[in-house]
């Protein structure tokens, strides 16, 4: 293989997969969760600006610096379900499940801007992804264990 064939193959593999940037102190990620049985009560969350967090639950708030490399982690993870092109909303499902709570993810990268809101009750294929980058935010962002320790 010539360097220009190899060039073409790892283009081929890489350069269509989507590059939503490295942190910057705008990068902005929040995921608030609300509702479901207990209602606004049950609310909890994690907003990072930069690399600060803010975590709530219910009415318990404070703050903690993230490393820069976990916040990378955590756009990846956006990447990995293109998040910057999801629909705003997944709260609709054939089979839900009641009184359970709704996410709120919001995302201002580099490489742009989204808002999804979804229903945890709803499961399969794309609500499945938004539950599992839910959690991913939690623990990256070290919420799940803040959380763990009240």
């Amino acid at each position: 293989m010539t360097g220009r064939t190899v060039l073409l193959a790892l283009c081929l593999v890489g350069c269509g997969s989507p590059n939503y940037g490295a942190p910057t102190t705008t990068t902005t990620i929040d995921l608030q969760q609300t509702g479901g049985f207990a209602g606004p009560a049950n609310g909890q969350g994690v907003r990072i600006v930069g690399t600060m967090a803010t975590y709530t639950n219910r009415m318990v708030t404070e703050q903690a610096t993230l490393m820069t490399s976990d916040v990378s982690a955590i756009i990846r993870a956006l990447e990995e379900i293109d998040f910057l092109n999801l629909q705003a909303d997944y709260t609709s499902c054939m089979s839900e499940i009641s009184d359970l709570p709704s996410v709120t993810i919001t995302a201002m990268l580099t490489a742009g801007s989204n808002t999804v809101r979804h229903y945890l009750g709803c499961k399969g294929g794309v609500f499945d992804q938004l539950a599992a980058l839910d959690q991913k935010i939690f623990d990256l962002s070290g919420y799940t264990a803040w959380v763990g320790k009240r």
